[in-house]
């Protein structure tokens, strides 16, 4: 059973990459008559479908399909809605999939669309990139428009049906960005308008939407006498709200605000992101409750873009909101950093096991069929266990919203969502289904990768070996072989400190030479700060990259004081210092 669904995604790979490399575009041209016979053994003719509807639908799927798993529940529910305008027929160009499979599907499923067999071939023929892809051939009987990929979304559907029997739809007008229609209803705030909601009093800095036509703008919102500027994508799925910012930097200035995003979690690519310049400096794909962040900004007029990319598979509550845009500086702009959360960071970026009887392959011969199934730069290995504990580490220039986890059996997640050991972000990796993928991911830009760190897993060596039999059959040339895993990371290393990392101990004394515990002390680098917090002993040990690290008191208990204009600055290498706090 497993090696005969190891096999179909093996086909719905081959049949993507081969199709993939034929694609033809007939965009505003006649689309020739076709007939199909239906599996409920009806006949669907396109001239005789156009004669009594104002376009049809095409839709190209397959039974092992899971994003046409995810899609036609929308479509049905769109064409339930307009079956009186609207002819649809879905075909499968897998020759695998008989009558009886489709029948059985479509029961299954709930469906009663016209279902068919691509025996007309129009999944070759018509610039077809995978499964699923669609096309419409509109009522003139010209092909009109063309996607490749799910649309899981009926109020989508329902926009790009009423595009094509619209009143002003006098002749063949292909549909290009369908993804925004209708955002010419959205409501517009001026700059001053924005503005105001968005930043405190007396910050000076100007908001104002983006001028291209296909990035939706930001609304001001008013709750629980709270304003600030929200999203407005919800309802257009595959698609990106920005708000910009003119903003002028003192020396030491800091941005600060607050977002909250609600519907992110678990869904690709769907985050909100913040640009610096055009450079994105920050991305959270997870939902949050209200956050206060804060960035160091170099000095200067900076454009910072506030943006939320909405890939949600469904319409819905699905936005980021920001508040109390300010710039501080000065003891402000420390305070307002001391805050942010604390990030373990290593050498490299990498994934490091920490338990189970690891193996490696490698292979020899063509392995592009695995590569269209999980991806490239991946590594294979065997578990030989149930699960496996895994650490994600990352460098010090990384932000941990900024890194994407994407499993074949889990939702995706930022790295920031993982538990942490004080070297990384652990994770465990489960073999339920014999065969796995988990990658990190890098996000440095809009489905741009930095790099990425990946593995493929097995069980055991017998759910592998049924996987390479199916490659075989399509590359007799195809060789592998099972060779020790040599992950130094997965030995006995979990508690050494690594020689290219310094220790700093600073020793926190009253004026009388006494210890003072529970004093807060910021390390802080270019990019990062993280607080750590003296002991009984008046001990506050922090151990990173050597660096010139710049030591700020933040905190120091009820009864104390400090100097807040005093410098402290550590050496490269592990050091250790005594500073005093005055007791009142």
């Amino acid at each position: 059973m497993r090696k005969a669904l190891l096999c179909s995604i093996l086909i719905a790979a081959v049949l993507a990459s081969a199709f993939a490399a034929d694609i033809k575009s007939d965009l505003g041209k006649p689309f020739k008559d076709f007939t199909i016979r239906t599996v409920d053994g009806g006949t669907f003719r396109l001239s005789e479908q156009l004669k009594t509807h104002d376009l049809v639908f095409v839709n190209n799927w397959a039974t092992w399909c899971g994003w046409c798993e995810v899609e036609f529940p929308a479509l049905q529910s769109a064409w339930d809605k307009y079956s009186d305008r609207v002819a649809v027929i879905a075909v499968t160009p897998d020759p695998n999939d008989t009558d009886e499979d489709i029948r059985a599907y479509a029961e299954e499923k709930g469906l009663h669309l016209a279902m068919a067999r691509d025996d007309e071939r129009l999944f070759t023929k018509y610039a077809s990139e995978g499964l699923p892809s669609s096309f419409i051939i509109d009522r003139f009987g010209n092909m009109a428009w063309i996607h490749a990929g799910s649309i899981p979304s009926p109020a989508l559907f329902e926009r790009i049906f009423t595009y094509f029997f619209r009143e002003n739809y006098p002749t063949t007008k292909i549909l290009e960005n369908f993804r925004t229609l209708g955002i010419e209803k959205l409501p517009r705030f001026s700059s001053e308008e924005l503005s105001k909601a968005a930043c405190l009093k007396g910050s000076g800095i100007v908001f104002r939407n983006s001028e291209d036509a296909n990035v939706l703008p930001f609304a001001v919102f008013s709750q629980n006498g709270r304003t600030g500027l929200v999203s407005s994508n919800a309802a257009f799925p595959g698609t990106v709200s920005a708000v910009l910012a003119d903003v002028t930097v003192p020396i030491g200035g800091v941005l600060t605000f607050d977002y909250e995003i609600n519907g992110a979690s678990g869904q690709n690519y769907t985050f909100f992101e913040l640009s610096v310049d055009g450079n994105p400096v920050k991305r959270v794909g997870s939902v949050r409750d209200r956050t206060s962040y804060a960035i160091s900004l170099p000095t200067g007029r900076h454009e910072i873009a506030f943006s939320f990319c909405n890939n949600h598979s469904y319409e819905g509550d699905c936005y980021v909101r920001i508040s109390n845009v300010a710039v501080k500086s000065g003891y402000s702009a420390r305070q307002a950093l001391s805050k942010m959360p604390s990030v373990p960071v290593a050498d490299d970026f990498a994934i490091e096991f920490l338990s189970g009887e690891i193996q490696k392959i490698n292979f020899a011969g063509d392995s592009s069929i695995l590569e269209e199934i999980f991806g490239t730069g991946m590594e294979y290995i065997i578990i030989n266990s149930d699960k496996v504990n895994a650490r994600i580490t990352i460098t010090e220039a990384m932000d941990p919203d900024m890194i994407y986890t994407l499993s074949t059996f889990d939702t995706p997640e930022t790295l920031s969502e993982f538990r942490t050991d004080g070297k990384g972000y652990t994770v465990t990796l489960e073999t339920e289904e014999g065969i796995g993928a988990f990658v990190a991911v890098s996000c440095a830009q809009v489905y741009v990768t930095d790099s990425t760190a990946g593995y493929v897993y097995f069980a055991d060596e017998q759910t592998a070996q049924a996987l390479f039999e199916a490659v075989r059959y399509y590359d007799p040339d195809f060789k592998w072989e099972i060779v020790p895993f040599t992950d130094s990371s997965a030995s006995s290393a979990d508690n050494v400190v690594e020689e290219t990392q310094s220790t700093y101990r600073v020793r926190f004394t009253d004026q009388y030479g006494s210890p003072v515990a529970g004093v807060a002390v910021n390390f802080c680098s270019d990019t990062t700060c993280r607080p750590v917090f003296s002991g009984s002993d008046g001990y506050a040990v922090y151990t990173g990259e050597p660096y010139n690290y710049h030591m700020q008191i933040i905190k120091v208990p009820k009864g104390y004081s400090f100097d807040r204009n005093a410098e402290y600055y550590t050496e490269r290498k592990s050091s250790e210092y005594t500073l005093t706090v005055t007791k009142n």
